[in-house]
């Protein structure tokens, strides 16, 4: 989806451009109609939370932490116009494009995402033999992206071997067999060391609240991402339904998958007693 004002059949002042998972461009375009320059912002779902800086032909350079702080619609044009406050301070943490392979994750690890730090944190679970989780910050609406899940990204034939597969997600999981996975190594799982996203930190659920979805984030490139199943409210946790294959599934998913199918049983012989 496209806003703008178009002359001489381009785009033309400012504009809003929809990115994959919610997010959007704002700006003022080039003379060529592009979202180039030092005062583009990228918006995050929940149209408040921003990074604002330079980006050249949509792609992110180098922008810092911002948010949105008044909007209204210009009187010539009839686009929506936002003012962003924007953290200006010569050390404040710059935001840069650093998309992984499968071999390197080059984006700085322990810079946190923008959006992440008004949504979601990691504590440890309520399963108890689940290690740490993930929970709401706030209230969080239904079907609306709020984590999200970076780390080596792996093409569908490329050749990539792991001591675990615990940790690796689809990047579409409607065309599964032609979709790049994320994989998080291990030395990432630790939040000591690793931070910039923090999706791998939800647990598995077969009644998740949570679900993948692909989004086209502007620091990582195109990578899975959690979005709500529910209205999910603050300090509650959140799961995924991580659908491995319970054949060459982890030895815990396989447990985990038996209770529940015990319980499921349970729960028809109790309603037909």
């Amino acid at each position: 989806m496209f806003i703008g004002s178009f002359h001489r059949g381009l785009p033309t002042g400012y504009c809003w451009l929809a990115k994959e998972g919610q997010g959007w461009l704002f700006g003022e375009v080039d003379e060529r109609g592009r979202f180039s320059g030092d005062n583009i912002a990228y918006i995050y779902p929940d149209l408040l939370t921003a990074i604002t800086g330079t980006f050249e032909k949509e792609q992110l350079v180098e922008a810092r932490s911002s948010k949105i702080i008044a909007a209204d619609f210009d009187e010539h044009t009839d686009i929506l116009k936002v003012m962003l406050s924007q953290h200006i301070l010569p050390d404040a943490p710059a935001y840069t494009r650093k998309p992984s392979d499968s071999k390197c994750i080059p984006c700085d690890w322990k810079l946190e995402d923008n959006y992440e730090r008004v949504t979601v944190f990691s504590k440890k679970s309520d399963v108890h033999w689940a290690g740490e989780g993930l929970f709401a910050r706030r209230d969080l609406p239904k079907d609306t992206i709020v984590a999200y899940y970076n780390g080596l990204h792996i093409e569908p034939k490329e050749t990539y071997s792991s001591p675990s597969c615990d940790y690796q997600i689809y990047v579409d999981w409607a065309n599964t067999e032609g979709s790049p996975y994320v994989d998080i190594p291990i030395e990432c799982i630790d939040l000591d060391n690793y931070r910039a996203s923090l999706a791998h930190k939800a647990n598995h659920s077969f009644s998740p609240n949570c679900k993948f979805v692909a989004v086209d984030h502007p620091r990582f490139g195109r990578i899975p991402s959690l979005k709500t199943l529910e209205t999910i409210p603050r300090y509650a946790e959140l799961f995924s339904h991580y659908k491995y294959d319970t054949a060459l599934a982890p030895r815990w998913y396989q447990e985990a998958w038996q209770r529940a199918n015990c319980d499921d049983e349970e729960n028809e012989s109790d309603e037909f007693n």
